[in-house]
Parts: structure tokens; C-alpha cells; sequence
């Protein structure tokens, strides 16, 4: 029987499974449970399993389920990152490990490709259920997102996926390059660009996440903070979810052709992105 198995083996085979059956493995016996501590996890797939736990203990992540079971829907998560690679040879492998891994349900506000595009008003969104603005990580289009550099005085494109739109944009940076690679990037009053400057305050009102779980873990932050704020304050928190409205104008419904960035594929032949990029080169070469 595997459970009479010495403990080197089993951590071996616990070293090998994927998060959902680390998770599994801890419910088998209370040997498995004490064993599972001392396994030589990869690096992210540990990440995910101490956020996992640190999620269900907490008695506002069981609050905030309602929401996310009522809205998943099922999708393939190797053809999601295939669509991926087909617009761009690389995805962070922290991303690509928490979408094909990461128990949906455990989902925390909007992140989530199985989540719907819905529009939540910042006036009936409580960021605790629902998260202002609009989700986008439904669709995988590589965007390109234009990188400004004032201190070589460089514009260019990179590749990126927008996860959330509203009046920030968030991006995921998929390009190879190191200093680009898996980072979560938050572009602040709706400006589609990452400027890198020497100059105090260049990223004031800009947010630079170092990989995927680190903005995930900053996602819950906010989920509790605003929990907390909201019932000091005696504001709506919702609790039933069929009650919270949706923005169903025809704005916020724009398909994916209305996306507030260039197709990564088709941003060379996209005469306003060339034109902006030109714009901003210009600027660079005046400072």
C-alpha cells in the first residue's frame, strides 16, 4: 500500500504532483499531512500553496465564495496558455503555473479566465465581492504595451496581457526580457504606457508587482482592507450576488476589438500605434 511507503519515497511523489493534489494529499491520512511541510516543492507551487492556506483560513474568503461559484465557467486551461504562445513564445512561468494549477474556486475578486467580462460601477462595487471595473483576463490577447525609457530616451513595444481595466490598467508583462518578465505592471489615470525614469516620483502614481503572486497576495490585501473600511463605516457590503448591479451599457460591453491596447501581432501595421510610438520618440529625443 503507498501509505506504508517509506517517507523518502513519499516526498518524492509529493515533490511531483501538481497543486490540487498537494492540496488532496494533506486530507489522506495524518502521516501525508506531516510529510507534505518537508517536501521540496518547486519555488511558485509552493508560493501557491502557502497563499491557498493563508486564503482558506481566513473567514472573509468564505465570505467572498458566493460571488465566484456563481459566476465560474469552465474553460481549457493548456488551450488558454496556447493562445497565448501563439501571439508570443513566452509566458511567465509563475502565470502558467497558477493557470493550469490554481483551484478555480479559490479564486479571489477578478482574477480569473473563467470569470465573465461583467462591468461593476465603482458606486455598487464593494471590492470585496466585486472589484470596480472590468475584468479581461477572459480574453487572451497578447496587447502591446509601450515601455518609454527616459533614461536611454527609447519607446518601444512589449508584450503584455491586461488582466483589469478601469481607471488603472493592469498588465502582465510577457516579454523575456529580464527585467520585464512576470511582472504585474498597474499604468496610473488610464495611461497605456510604462515610463521609466531616474527621477523621484517616476512611478508615483505607476505600480510595479514583482511577479504573479505577489499581485495576487496584494489583491487580497485590498479585498481585506476594504472589508474592514466598509464596516467601520456602516457601507454596503452585498450578500446576495444576484443583487449587485451590472453595467450592462453598451460602453461596457465592447468587444475585444475596442481593447485599450494594439494587437501584439498586429501592432506594426497599426498606423495610430506607429504614430503614437513616433510621438513619444520625439518626446524622448526633446529631453
Amino acid at each position: 500500500m503507498i501509505e506504508n511507503l517509506a517517507n523518502e519515497i513519499l516526498l518524492r511523489i509529493f515533490g511531483e504532483l501538481e497543486l490540487p493534489g498537494i492540496i488532496a494529499s494533506r486530507g489522506a491520512c495524518r502521516k501525508w499531512r506531516q510529510l507534505v511541510p518537508y517536501t521540496q516543492f518547486l519555488p511558485i507551487r509552493r508560493a501557491m500553496l502557502e497563499f491557498y492556506d493563508e486564503l482558506v483560513a481566513t473567514p472573509l474568503f468564505h465570505q467572498t465564495r458566493p460571488w465566484v461559484l456563481a459566476n465560474l465557467q469552465k474553460f481549457d486551461r493548456q488551450t488558454y496558455l496556447n493562445k497565448l504562445l501563439r501571439q508570443y513564445p513566452s509566458v511567465p512561468e509563475d502565470f502558467s503555473c497558477w493557470v493550469l494549477e490554481w483551484p478555480a474556486r479559490a479564486t479571489i475578486a477578478f482574477s480569473w479566465p473563467g470569470l465573465p467580462r461583467k462591468k461593476y460601477n465603482e458606486d455598487y462595487a464593494d471590492d470585496i465581492n466585486v472589484v470596480g471595473g472590468i475584468p479581461w483576463l477572459v480574453y487572451p490577447q497578447v496587447s502591446a504595451l509601450m515601455v518609454s525609457d527616459e533614461i536611454k530616451r527609447t519607446a518601444e513595444y512589449i508584450p503584455a496581457l491586461l488582466v483589469h481595466h478601469h481607471s488603472l490598467a493592469t498588465w502582465l508583462l510577457l516579454d523575456k526580457r529580464k527585467e520585464f518578465s512576470g511582472k504585474v505592471f498597474i499604468s496610473g489615470m488610464a495611461e497605456n504606457r510604462m515610463v521609466i525614469s531616474a527621477g523621484e516620483g517616476a512611478f508615483q502614481l505607476n505600480w510595479l508587482y514583482p511577479d504573479w503572486m505577489a499581485y495576487q497576495r496584494r489583491i487580497w490585501e485590498i479585498v481585506m482592507k476594504a472589508a474592514e473600511s466598509r464596516t467601520k463605516a456602516g457601507r454596503l457590503i452585498w450578500s446576495k450576488v444576484e443583487d449587485i448591479p451590472v453595467d450592462n451599457s453598451e460602453d461596457s460591453m465592447a468587444d475585444i476589438s475596442k481593447i485599450i491596447a494594439p494587437a501584439w501581432l498586429r501592432k506594426d501595421h497599426n498606423p495610430h500605434a506607429q504614430a503614437l510610438l513616433d510621438i513619444e520618440r520625439d518626446r524622448l529625443h526633446d529631453l
